[in-house]
């Protein structure tokens, strides 16, 4: 019964992202094959299995030098603020790194180097999603080589699902005319000449042949989930080795420092009434949507859990056939909710399944509703700072400047020289703010829990 159960209530999420993502497939099934005749898709795949293999390099060791470093700690305290250190690329704004780039490397020295432009994309793109995972280190019970490893096998399987949809928010903040032929990934020229263009249907065949480009690496990708749900936990010695992986904490606290020594710039108040009201729009849609998926996400991962290799696979089915472009189209085309907030919440929804792997990752070893309830408000916090900073998840919906959050206000802020300026150094501390309030309040009642137990 309660496997039945837990089927109905996974079927019932998946379906919220699946049906979409289907339609999408369904309107692009007959014309998928006009996307391999373009005359740049050679160089197109080129870079995206360039960015996409050194992103996995770059968040794998990541990771594992975040799992190795929080794990040597016991006081949850202490890994409370270490989590808040190593999901730092995840909670800094991704256009600030832009913005940080622009000023410290002039774009004139940047497009004579190819490889190192793909090189800084795909670090952005490692270290924001794997610094997503470093949540589940606020929850090892032991330190060792082997306890650090399991998370970056986890992470290099849900990165093969989608080694073909590289995350586009960086490289299109990023990405001009002048840097295209090195930056422009398969996802990326399917955002900008695709919905950009409000061609829906040139979109729907670039996301069905990317599912076709995407099927041998995500069976991979699902086979090495499966085996990692499957394999039962070994004993691990506790590490002494504290101080020395401490150094480590320094990496994102340095990338922190620069970040805002960069481009955090001006007061910490709010500059005019059109700023004013873009932060409390920002508030809010980050708020909600943070919200709506932790909830559905662990909800998600609760139910998959207890079908064990056929909830793994029900997740990576539902993530691999998800876009998150797929917003974009069912809020406009299907919906109509253009220029409203539930159609930028709707954007978002392509995360439910993210958030259940993590789920899944930490209630594997361990199952309990404290440590679910605890997950989850870590979880919201980190959240409410990646959708604090996805300007490009309203950029397609929203038209109307009082509905901007500061996001969308910021990433347009060079488009528009008389636009009120607002301030980047309360801009990047909010998320801080409030994710280091998530993470800590997270810590806590893991740590009352572990009490009782």
């Amino acid at each position: 019964m309660k496997k039945s159960v837990s089927l109905l209530c996974g079927c019932f999420i998946g379906l919220l992202v699946v049906v979409p993502s289907v339609r999408l497939l369904a309107m692009g099934i007959t014309g998928f094959t006009d996307a391999f005749m373009s005359p740049n898709m050679g160089r197109i795949l080129l870079n995206t299995l360039t960015i996409s293999i050194l992103s996995l390099l770059v968040g794998a060791v990541y990771l594992f030098t975040a799992y190795r470093t929080i794990g040597a700690f016991e006081d949850i305290r202490i890994r409370s603020v270490l989590v808040l250190l190593f999901t730092l690329p995840a909670i800094i704004p991704v256009n600030t790194y832009a913005l940080a780039l622009i000023k410290w490397l002039p774009i004139e020295t940047l497009t004579q180097s190819s490889f190192l432009l793909q090189i800084i994309a795909a670090a952005e793109a490692g270290l924001r999603f794997s610094a997503v995972f470093v949540i589940g280190a606020l929850f090892m019970k032991r330190n060792s080589r082997k306890a650090a490893v399991r998370p970056v096998l986890w992470f290099a399987g849900i990165w093969l699902l989608k080694i073909f949809m590289t995350d586009r928010a960086f490289l299109n903040d990023f990405s001009n005319p002048l840097t295209y032929q090195h930056l422009d990934t398969y996802s990326t020229a399917s955002y900008r000449t695709g919905l950009m263009q409000g061609d829906f249907v040139g979109y729907a065949s670039r996301y069905a042949s990317g599912l076709l480009l995407q099927l041998v690496p995500a069976v991979a990708g699902c086979l090495l989930l499966a085996v990692l749900f499957r394999r039962r936990r070994q004993a691990d010695n506790p590490s002494q080795q504290a101080r020395i992986w401490a150094v480590w904490a320094a990496v994102p606290t340095a990338l922190l420092l620069w970040i805002l020594v960069t481009c955090g710039g001006g007061s910490l108040g709010l500059t005019g009434e059109m700023v004013g009201k873009s932060y409390v729009n920002g508030v809010v849609m980050a708020a909600i949507t943070a919200l709506l998926v932790v909830a559905l996400g662990m909800l998600f991962a609760v139910a998959a859990a207890k079908m064990d290799v056929w909830g793994i696979c029900l997740v990576a089915a539902v993530y691999f056939i998800s876009d998150d472009l797929l917003g974009p189209y069912l809020t406009i085309k299907e919906l109509g909710l253009i220029n409203t907030l539930p159609g930028v919440i709707l954007q978002s929804l392509h995360w439910i399944p993210t958030l259940a792997f993590i789920g899944i990752m930490i209630l594997k070893e361990q199952y309990s509703v404290q440590k679910l309830m605890a997950a989850g408000v870590a979880g919201m916090g980190i959240a409410f700072a990646w959708f604090w900073g996805d300007g490009s998840a309203a950029n397609v919906i929203l038209s109307r400047r009082e509905a901007y959050p500061i996001s969308l206000l910021i990433r347009q802020m060079s488009s528009a020289a008389s636009m009120e300026q607002p301030s980047l150094l309360l801009y990047i501390l909010i998320p801080v703010i409030v994710a280091g309030a998530g993470i800590i309040c997270g810590g806590i009642w893991y740590q009352k829990e572990r009490k009782q137990s």
